[in-house]
């Protein structure tokens, strides 16, 4: 990198370095380095420690302030999202650790800035999550033995920034891993740091995706395990394979859904029936006087003793019909049963005199 700039091999090659930035800036309209080229390099040379993040900020500042490389506000984004990567600041401490993004210095506006860390071990236990506004820094103490792995992402967007003329967004995220790492300084002492893997940035911009059919996959064999997830999609999945291989969905949460449930009708053939009801509330209400006979009633004569009595009738609709039968006793009418009806019919007759 100090090739880059033409640095020689020296004990003040960092303060060297420093100055052939500043001398570039000031060159204006005559400077032969882009800035699109200049400021990666700075943002690398951080990743590998050469220079503190601090130094790099000096760096950049002095670049934007000249004219040749133009005014921040003139610009949204300086540098492709796969050119972004981590820095551990403080990573010597066993059970504390610092990180710096440099999404936020190398993006305009920084007022829009958001990113969103989170950290978690090699189970997946989450030991801290924080989402920071126009703010490039983050630490947190954790108890973590030593043989673990410390897995760290951060998702840096920006609604006000359209990279390269993209349609969607500013989103970019860096996903990496720590281990604890033994160095051994030139006199043989020993030391321990966190050491990052060297993750770098990969574009999420784009529209939001609840359910991607290319993650189907039904020959995927998934562990017949009750470990639920809450789908993106409102559905509650047995685990997170399943999930993603049979459901397709791209996101979920620990834990089922939370469902809310509510009281209503719950017979199928009422005018009022809802299928989300989880409970039967009294509410119900029947045609006709309600709501008109629908095809899926099936009404007819419901008593089964009548002639013509229907064995799939839901409801009685009145047309149940006996045959008149003189072997009834008392059935003078022979409507078929001994009503009031027979009573009036000998009444209307009685004292009169029968013919021979």
């Amino acid at each position: 990198m100090y090739g880059y700039f033409n640095i020689t091999e020296t004990k003040y090659k960092k303060i060297a370095l420093l100055h052939a930035a500043v001398t570039i800036s000031k060159r204006g309209g005559q400077c032969t380095l882009r800035r699109d080229c200049l400021v990666p390099s700075l943002v690398h040379l951080a990743s590998m420690n050469i220079l503190t993040h601090l130094r790099v900020s000096l760096l950049i500042c002095a670049l934007f302030s000249a004219g040749g490389l133009g005014r921040a506000q003139d610009f949204t984004s300086s540098v492709d999202c796969d050119l972004h990567g981590l820095v551990c600041n403080v990573c010597s401490q066993p059970s504390t650790i610092s990180f710096y993004h440099p999404g936020p210095y190398l993006t305009w506006p920084p007022a829009t800035n958001v990113l969103e860390w989170e950290f978690t071990d090699s189970q997946g236990n989450v030991l801290h999550e924080a989402t920071l506004v126009d703010e490039s820094h983050v630490s947190f103490s954790f108890d973590l033995p030593l043989t673990d792995t410390l897995f760290v992402s951060a998702l840096h967007t920006n609604d006000s920034v359209f990279h390269d003329g993209s349609e969607y967004p500013w989103a970019c995220l860096v996903e990496d891993y720590l281990t604890w790492e033994i160095y051994t300084y030139p006199n043989g002492t020993e030391y321990g740091s966190w050491t990052l893997g060297g993750g770098a940035g990969v574009d999420v911009s784009g529209p939001a995706t609840c359910v991607d059919p290319g993650l189907i996959d039904l020959a995927m064999f998934c562990p017949e395990i009750y470990e639920p997830v809450c789908g993106c999609d409102g559905v509650t999945y047995s685990n997170s394979c399943v999930a993603t291989y049979s459901g397709g969905v791209t996101s979920w949460e620990d834990g089922p859904c939370i469902v809310i449930e509510y009281g209503g009708c719950t017979y199928p053939l009422a005018c009022n029936f809802d299928p989300g009801a989880a409970f039967e509330d009294g509410s119900c209400t029947f045609p006709p006087a309600s709501c008109a006979w629908s095809g899926e009633w099936a009404v007819g004569c419901t008593y089964t003793d009548a002639d013509n009595y229907d064995e799939d009738a839901l409801m009685d609709d009145g047309s149940c019909s006996w045959a008149a039968s003189s072997t009834c006793e008392g059935d003078i009418n022979e409507d078929g049963m001994v009503s009031v009806a027979d009573i009036l019919v000998m009444l209307g007759v009685f004292g009169s005199i029968c013919a021979d």
